[in-house]
């Protein structure tokens, strides 16, 4: 307090403009924008090697706090299927309740079963998105799939 008071300040509250200045600026905001809106698959990475001036947490700061977008990951549900996958589908199941009902229980002991299932998927299928937007999109998106597994065929 005595040093405020010396200095010939008389409120002890922060005045408007001291402190360290803001290294998000409005050029950053707009190239950071122009950047996402034209490819928003981009990881936050990716975005940053682009946009290198700040640093990666600051940056993520921006991009998530400042300008409101989050990741979403593009999972398919059933509802989200075009009519070709949901006939696909349909055509799957009765690929296995067919034969089932021919032979009953004994169909079941050849089917080979997964024992265990590790399934890696990377970043393809994110995409940036306003927190305001309305409905995921139907179309499908690229992704890559790493699939290790063993079987097991006990009888």
């Amino acid at each position: 307090m005595r040093v405020f008071h010396a200095k010939g300040r008389t409120d002890v509250y922060e005045e408007h403009g001291t402190g360290r200045p803001s290294v998000i600026s409005d050029a950053l905001l707009r190239r950071r924008e122009e950047t996402i809106q034209a490819n928003r698959r981009l990881t936050l990475r990716e975005l940053h090697k682009i946009i290198p001036r700040v640093s990666m947490k600051t940056f993520h700061e921006c991009v998530t706090v400042t300008s409101g977008y989050h990741k979403l990951c593009a999972r398919w549900v059933p509802k989200m299927l075009t009519e070709e996958q949901k006939e696909k589908r349909m055509g799957f199941s009765l690929d296995f309740l067919t034969p089932y009902a021919d032979t009953g229980d004994e169909f079941l002991n050849n089917i080979v079963t997964a024992r265990s299932l590790h399934l890696a998927s990377s970043t393809y299928s994110f995409i940036w998105r306003d927190i305001l937007q309305g409905k995921t999109s139907t179309t499908m998106m690229r992704s890559k799939m790493k699939l290790k597994c063993s079987f097991d065929n006990r009888r």
